[in-house]
């Protein structure tokens, strides 16, 4: 039996591929206008390419916890849930733990509800260096923060959100749409001005971006290294789809900090990381992240693609540390004055809670 499908949604769906391409690395075929339905292949490679809770789904893993068809299924649900139930994007999230049953779950939901007052500080960092209507790619979204605050920030941005977990992104698109985003729509947004904020959440890879060679203005991520089993394929990956002359801004938790780990793992206080704490436990059902120091991370940009490599501690707002804990809010002139000095920045980038890393393409497309 065939099911045609109404005008109207085809539209919608073949919006949603715009501008993508095959993620196979031997393939890259544009899929523009090609898919008119919920589930399709790459017309050269065979490739699967389908929409999960209508969103582009391009992947052929999932990450560690769930299988790739159990964790589609899982995004089918929350987004289900949150439509008939008219959940927010938070009681989204508390549903989720519900049926996990992470011990880790006031701590997680705390971060998601700060998620978009922490990105404040990233978003900073590109607004002067990304132009107007330009494309900024964040690997890893999780629950859409740092769109959400660079929407409210740059309306003429071309938004890009990927994520391994399509139930996450299902919390995002319900963080944005709470805010009164969505994609290619226009919508009168916090203090009566209009916007046309143009985001995409996309299920994908970080290995195997869907997006054509110099695409992205400038591309983040935030907690993100730490899950990666080798961070240097994704910086490759980032190279091909930053354009010459556009940044890459890492956030990353550091090994070497002495406050615990913001996943719930305590850190060992050693300067050197004891093995267990890049690998599961025996005893415990949930991976530990292996987190990384900004040294490590500036080795992975060793190649003359990249101009200029960075490394310093992350640039937090006074407002999110107002909020990550009680008095917090008056480190933040320490922590600023700390930051312009040189061997006390060099300090917080080799021992602090947060480093940033900021690398510019080269203008030259060597190393490709």
């Amino acid at each position: 039996m065939v099911i045609k499908l109404p005008r109207v949604t085809k539209k919608r769906i073949r919006a949603d591929w715009d501008d993508l391409i095959c993620p196979e690395p031997s393939c890259w075929t544009p899929l523009d206008a090609r898919l008119d339905g919920s589930l399709n292949e790459c017309p050269r490679c065979g490739r699967l390419l389908t929409l999960t809770a209508g969103l582009p789904d391009v992947r052929d893993t999932s990450d560690r916890y769930l299988p790739l068809d159990a964790e589609r299924r899982r995004a089918e649900l929350l987004d289900t849930l949150a439509q008939r139930q008219h959940l927010s994007a938070l009681d989204l999230a508390r549903v989720y733990y519900a049926i996990t049953g992470d011990p880790r779950r006031e701590r997680f939901l705390a971060h998601l509800d700060r998620a978009e007052v922490r990105a404040e500080g990233l978003v900073s960092q590109i607004c002067e260096h990304v132009p107007y209507g330009g494309r900024v790619l964040e690997i890893g979204c999780g629950s859409g923060g740092f769109l959400a605050a660079a929407a409210r920030v740059r309306s003429d941005w071309r938004l890009e959100g990927v994520d391994l977990a399509s139930r996450w992104l299902v919390v995002a698109k319900r963080r944005l749409r709470e805010l009164g985003f969505v994609s290619g729509s226009t919508r009168t947004i916090g203090s009566g001005y209009t916007a046309r904020a143009s985001i995409r959440l996309i299920a994908a890879q970080a290995e195997r971006l869907p997006f054509r060679h110099g695409w992205f203005d400038a591309a983040v991520a935030d907690s993100l290294v730490e899950h990666l089993d080798d961070p240097q394929v994704v910086v490759t990956e980032l190279r091909r789809v930053v354009r010459p002359g556009g940044r890459v801004i890492l956030w990353s938790p550091n090994r070497r900090q002495w406050l615990d780990d913001p996943h719930g793992v305590r850190q060992s206080r050693s300067l050197r990381p004891p093995c267990i704490f890049s690998s599961a436990s025996p005893s415990s059902p949930f991976w530990k992240p292996r987190c990384r120091t900004a040294r490590e991370a500036a080795s992975w940009f060793d190649c003359s693609a990249w101009s200029s490599v960075v490394v310093q501690p992350a640039s937090v707002t006074r407002r999110w540390l107002s909020q990550a804990a009680h008095g917090w809010e008056r480190l933040h002139s320490v922590y600023a004055v700390a930051c312009r000095q040189s061997l006390l920045r060099s300090l917080l980038t080799e021992y602090g809670p947060l480093w940033q890393l900021t690398a510019i393409r080269s203008e030259s497309n060597p190393c490709r």
